[in-house]
């Protein structure tokens, strides 16, 4: 078994070494697959998964080059071909064929359709042993663990499933850029409905767990294109993007003049938004300006020259003596010479995650995490795997309040619907250690849960169910308001009360323990209304076995 693994190392080595050698070249009407650069097991797995689809398509009839574009590669094989020689990747250039047919090729034929089958048959003859490896491996890979953090990531074990949101939110057309209340019973959209010939601003509301259909944002909309909203304050702001008048216009190659979409800024006033005003200069230009998302002082965001989305790429300008400053683009690993699209940043401001169609996923856009790094890097960024990422496109990573929720686009068809998958925390847990989560709320000055925090306890008690043997510790924490020892009983009760629920779900109220500890141990040690929710939480702790 080792020397199997070891023979599924060469061959991973081998595929890197192609990629370096040759990138995106184009030969007697041959187009060399654009594999991606390996990763170990995880950059294995990609390569032959990328190999396999257009073998098994190619055999299966698949015929005809425009069926070649449900590639992402493909799509950008062909950008970069043009772009360094100026000329069709479909061109001649028979120099090219005596050094490379001996490598992943797939034939073209007249009109560009694909070879027939006894000609794929005979051009795969010598990688018919790559294509065994590639079974066998499937095979083996859910059986035997091979160490890798990266995979294990991709697995997402501690993720459920992906769902399509309940109700009546999701249409057959598209409902795409969302984004979420703080309560997280909100989500805004845009979609372009029937009988309109532009995108409008939407939102859903949750009643119970189904979410409302979709209904128009009055006074925001206009007779342009309004998209990509981002909520903030409470639903008391909105930053979106729009080519409406006022956006800024440009000439085009052709001697049109064109109109760039560019950020906008409202807020409400008396439950009425007030009209729009286009965020600065240093922010807006000639190009494409979508997806905001606000964190803090930063506004991260999509920029790309019109009309070439292929070459999105995620910027950021810092909001500082009341005015934006010029925008820098985000560094290496985070853009690429690939799409980077629709940046979002996780509750703890320590992940950003985001869209991108870089080789090595699993099919259009995917969605990939990186973290910031303490020397302001940010990490190798990692596909968020099989559970969220499919042949479609997916789009729009939302981390809910409650931390263990979050909401993303998918695109499976034609339109993007809105999915949401339950991520349990508890599965970290280890004696000795605790986790502190800040998204179990209760009313205030009292020790009421509130509904919103359900999702994250019916984590806590799956995992005590399937944990049979194990103990916890339940601490209860506030922030630094109101009277001390005031403090003590209120999280003594909150605590308690989660511990009430828990049994109340048939977890025997003996492998429970509570404490209170008030405002003694803060998050931050000051009173500031932008941050005592991080002070007012619940700790769990593994106290046996």
């Amino acid at each position: 078994m080792y020397s199997f693994f070891l023979t599924l190392n060469g061959v991973s080595k081998n595929l890197r070494l192609l990629y370096q050698k040759h990138r995106v070249k184009k030969f007697s009407s041959t187009f060399i697959y654009n594999t991606p650069k390996t990763r170990g097991w995880t950059g294995f797995y990609a390569n032959f998964r990328s190999y396999f689809r257009i073998v098994v398509k190619s055999f299966s009839g698949f015929r005809g080059i425009k069926k070649l574009s449900y590639f992402p590669a493909f799509h950008r094989a062909e950008f970069l071909y043009r772009k360094k020689w100026n000329t069709d990747i479909f061109d001649k250039m028979p120099e090219y064929e005596k050094n490379l047919s001996s490598y992943f090729v797939i034939k073209s034929v007249k009109n560009g359709a694909l070879s027939s089958k006894k000609d794929i048959v005979k051009l795969f003859s010598n990688q018919f042993v790559l294509l065994l490896i590639y079974a066998v491996f499937l095979i083996l890979l859910p059986i035997f663990s091979v160490g890798s953090q990266e995979l294990n990531e991709i697995k997402g074990s501690r993720n459920q499933k992906p769902e399509k949101l309940k109700g009546s939110i999701n249409t057959n057309l598209n409902e795409f850029g969302i984004s979420l209340t703080d309560s997280g019973n909100v989500l805004y959209f845009y979609s372009k409905r029937e009988n309109s010939i532009y995108t409008d601003l939407y939102k859903s509301t949750r009643v119970g767990d189904k979410w409302q259909q979709g209904e128009e944002i009055e006074n925001l909309n206009s007779n342009y294109d309004d998209q990509s909203p981002f909520i903030l304050n409470q639903e008391k702001g909105i930053i979106f993007s729009s080519n409406r008048d006022g956006s800024i216009e440009f000439q085009l190659s052709n001697g049109k003049i064109g109109v760039s979409r560019d950020l906008y800024f409202s807020k409400k006033i008396d439950s009425s938004w007030i009209k729009p005003i286009a965020l600065p200069r240093t922010v807006n230009t000639e190009e494409i300006e979508e997806n905001p998302f606000l964190f803090g002082n930063r506004l991260y965001f999509t920029r790309y020259p019109f009309g070439q989305v292929s070459e999105a790429d995620i910027f950021v300008s810092v909001y500082r003596n009341k005015t934006w400053e010029k925008t820098t683009s985000l560094p290496d690993p985070i853009n690429t010479v690939y799409s980077e699209i629709a940046a979002t940043i996780s509750r703890d401001g320590k992940t950003i995650y985001f869209s991108s169609n870089r080789p090595g996923g699993f099919g259009g856009y995917d969605l990939y995490k990186s973290t910031l790094l303490a020397n302001g890097d940010f990490s190798e960024p990692i596909n968020l795997g099989p559970d969220i990422n499919t042949a479609g496109d997916e789009a729009f990573y939302l981390e809910a309040a409650d931390g263990s929720t979050f909401y993303f686009c998918r695109r499976s068809g034609h339109d993007y619907d809105v999915y949401s998958i339950v991520s349990n925390p508890f599965q970290e847990l280890e004696k000795g250690k605790s986790i502190s989560l800040d998204s179990i709320h209760f009313a205030l000055g009292s020790y009421e849960i509130l509904e919103d925090s359900f999702p994250i306890l019916e984590n806590l008690n799956s995992y005590l169910r399937e944990n049979p043997g194990i103990k916890i510790r339940i601490i209860g924490h506030t922030d630094l308001n109101g009277d001390y020892q005031d403090n003590i009983i209120l999280s003594h009760n909150r605590a308690n009360a989660v511990k009430d629920y828990l049994v109340r779900k048939g977890i025997d109220s003996g492998r429970i323990v509570t404490d209170g500890k008030g405002s003694s141990e803060p998050i931050v040690p000051r009173k500031d209304p932008k941050t005592d929710y991080k002070n007012r939480r619940t700790e769990f702790q593994i106290v046996s076995p």
